[in-house]
């Protein structure tokens, strides 16, 4: 059986001993970062074992401690990400088919948040188109955002995906967060661009209109596309199903 391993090794905070597979941090400072992240990455571990009867999910076979680290053992797919399905169909791809490619990701969010779990890290590269013509959401972003923020050092986030909230040692995260995330990856796949940074949306918050991107969707699709981008948590759609409904009924509406 083929499988997918991923270690559990943030190059910011170890490296690996000379001549041996075994890792070391760089400081005692950053061992303990490390063992936060550790114990996240193994949290997350468990957390995909319990979600395995969502199939959009990428399924965790086993995981294991090792080297003074640990392992996912995870199904090895076969496909592309999300980006690189956008960069081979000309740069961007139609309302229509950005929602029928989604809608599944949205429901297995649902579901993730009905456990009481955040994604955290959702992006056009952690959306996985298989062979097979499934959907999968990759990587939870749970272990890097222990690592970093217990160092205090800056989050590893991707610009433009990652809302204001995740930004703030004290924000206030919630399913709102992966509406945000999950919008901005609706924005990439209809214009090929990443929405600003929520950083530089505090100093003059404004997200290009779909249409400036080349993308020709109906009005209320984009209303609900932009409410999902808002800085304000409030101002978005409260869950995925609020979010998936709201665009189902403005795709198919007057």
């Amino acid at each position: 059986m083929k499988v997918a391993v991923k270690e559990f090794y943030p190059a910011n905070l170890v490296s690996r001993v000379a001549g041996s597979s075994g890792v070391v941090p760089f400081s005692d400072e950053h061992g303990r970062s490390f063992s936060a992240g550790l114990a996240k990455f193994l949290e997350e571990a468990r957390m995909l074992a319990r979600l395995r009867e969502v199939k959009e999910i990428v399924s965790v076979q086993d995981f294991f401690e090792e080297n003074e680290t640990a392992y996912l053992v995870m199904e090895l797919l076969d496909g592309r990400t999300l980006k690189r399905h956008v960069a081979e169909s000309g740069g961007r791809i139609a309302a229509r088919q950005t929602l029928i490619l989604l809608s599944p990701i949205i429901k297995a969010l649902h579901a993730v948040h009905e456990q009481g779990l955040i994604h955290r890290d959702i992006s056009p590269d952690n959306i996985f188109l298989t062979s097979g013509g499934e959907r999968k959401l990759l990587d939870f972003g749970a272990a890097r955002h222990a690592a970093g923020k217990s160092a205090d050092l800056t989050v590893i986030l991707k610009p433009g995906y990652a809302p204001p909230e995740q930004y703030a040692p004290d924000g206030k995260q919630g399913p709102w967060t992966d509406v945000y995330a999950l919008c901005a990856t609706a924005y990439y796949a209809l214009t090929g661009k990443t929405p600003p940074d929520a950083t530089s949306r505090f100093m003059s918050d404004r997200v290009p209109r779909l249409a400036e991107g080349g993308a020709t969707v109906p009005p209320g699709f984009e209303k609900v596309l932009l409410s999902g981008l808002s800085m304000r948590w409030q101002d978005r759609p409260r869950s995925m199903r609020d979010l998936l409904v709201a665009l189902t009924a403005a795709m198919n509406g007057p």
